[in-house]
This record gives structure tokens, sequence and C-alpha cells, in this order.
């Protein structure tokens, strides 16, 4: 099977242009693992499932940027904060059972892994926001599942400060620009 190369660089590129950030990414590995996908902090690499496509591809991908925000602009620990408070610590292995049971998440969640931490809580809330569209209200549709974020208050504060944190790197980035041009010119 071909590893979904181009449409993963696809993703990625969409991101940046959307938002303005350079990820400093390098070429996406690819694995026979069915379900699992992770960011390597050292390599700055995504390793992603081989069979993933489409929605679940665009899923893991931007779950994924996530963590490479999280590690190339280290955002301060204040924003993830927010996530932690509301995480209740579930366990990864429990988060995983529930999520193959074809069960949903419960309101003001995404997903059922989203309630491991406050760093996977933003990330699968940026993953379905980034999947989505962006959108705000409406249903999504996230880890196979359909849901109404119209009306969902913790959602959408979660939304909020995913926005915030992407701001946020949108002008980490800018500086760096700023910074790299002011090198180059000297």
């Amino acid at each position: 099977m071909k590893a979904p190369v181009n449409a993963t660089k696809k993703i990625i590129e969409d991101f940046t242009r959307t938002h303005s950030i350079p990820l400093r990414l390098r070429k996406p590995r690819f694995w026979m693992q069915r379900g699992d996908a992770y960011y390597d902090t050292y390599t700055y690499q995504f390793t992603l499932p081989i069979k993933a496509r489409g929605a679940e591809l665009r899923e893991f991908t931007y779950h994924e940027i996530g963590h490479a925000l999280i590690h190339q602009f280290r955002i301060p620990k204040e924003f993830i904060s927010r996530f932690v408070a509301l995480s209740p610590g579930l366990p990864k292995k429990k988060a995983i059972t529930l999520m193959c049971e074809s069960e949903p998440a419960p309101v003001g969640w995404v997903s059922w892994y989203a309630q491991t931490s406050g760093t996977e809580d933003f990330c699968e809330t940026l993953g379905a926001w980034a999947a989505n569209g962006y959108r705000t209200k409406g249903k999504w549709k996230f880890n196979n599942f359909e849901f109404d974020i119209t009306h969902d208050r913790r959602l959408q504060k979660k939304i909020k400060w995913v926005q915030q944190i992407v701001e946020v790197c949108y002008f980490q980035a800018q500086r760096e620009r700023v910074v790299l041009t002011k090198r180059k010119a000297s």
C-alpha cells in the first residue's frame, strides 16, 4: 500500500497557509499501526498510519500539528493548563477502549482520547476544529461521530482557547521572521 505522503503534505500546507504559521517539519513517515500516530520532537517528524485516508488522515495530521505547535512554539503552560483543568485524566488504555466501542464522547469533548490529558485535549480539539473547516458552530464530524457544537458551551470555550493558542503561534512566527530578516540584513 502506498503511503499518503502528498495528501499529508497538502494538509500541512493548508494549515500553514491558513494561519501563516510555518511549521518546521520533515517529510512524514508511515507505519502499519492502524490507529496510532505521533510527532517526534527530536526529528520534527510525524509518523502516521499508512492506511489512513480522507477524514481519518486529516484528523490524525491536524492532531499531530497540535503537538508540533506546542513543541515548536513552546506554548506557555498557562494556555495548556486551561485544558488540563477540564481533563478528567482518563487513563489512555480506558480512553482507547471507549473509542473502540463506538460510544460517542460526552458533551464538551470531541473524543474519549481528549480526556487523557490537557495536551491531548488541545490537540484533539484543534484536530476536530481544523478538520471541520475551522467552523465554530453547526455540526462537526470527528472520530466517526457527528455532533452539534452550536450549544456546547464547554467545547465553544475550548475552541476559543485553541484559536488563542494558534494566534500566539502566529505572533511568535512573525517575531521569528523579523529577527531572521534583521540578521540577514546585517
